[in-house]
């Protein structure tokens, strides 16, 4: 008689969940095209990106791109890309982090969106412990309210104008 199977034991790497809300003014259709390495370009001071594989050059599912910071190279890919409700991201990081991204879009009257937004991000060993540790709430909350300032600005900058 055979031996059972060792049923495989649970494994678990130090995580940082965060989540926050914002609110841009605008409609889903016009703020959800801004959620793109390409067209971050437009709204985001700073920010600058290589894209490596996309058929249409925008954020598509399965879309990689990259992104460059003190440590290295960050690799992205585009995991879900709903037009106007979601898109999700994965990221592998230099400093030891395999950070997933959420976006929700939902409708806030006319003329407002609400952008639910998820952080997970998951230690591969003793680099990404040390990167875990050194996040703060006050460090989450200035990018998201940088974030949210920044394109808000942009669409009040630019009415009626929609990213191709």
């Amino acid at each position: 008689m055979t031996p059972p199977e060792p049923t495989p034991l649970p494994v678990h790497s130090r995580r940082l969940v965060r989540s926050h809300l914002q609110r841009i003014h605008a409609p889903p259709e016009r703020v959800f095209p801004l959620l793109c390495p390409e067209r971050e370009t437009e709204w985001l001071p700073g920010w600058r990106y290589r894209m490596i594989h996309s058929e249409s050059g925008l954020a598509e599912e399965g879309a990689v791109f990259a992104t460059d910071a003190p440590q290295g190279t960050t690799l992205w890919t585009v995991t879900h890309h709903e037009p106007c409700h979601r898109v999700g991201f994965v990221r592998w990081q230099p400093d030891g982090l395999v950070t997933q991204i959420d976006l929700r879009l939902s409708a806030d009257g006319e003329q407002a969106t609400r952008v639910a937004i998820r952080y997970v991000h998951t230690s591969t060993g003793s680099h990404g412990d040390q990167a875990l540790e050194a996040m703060t709430d006050a460090q989450w909350q200035s990018m998201m309210q940088f974030w949210e300032e920044s394109m808000n600005q942009w669409l009040k900058d630019h009415p009626g104008q929609t990213p191709a």
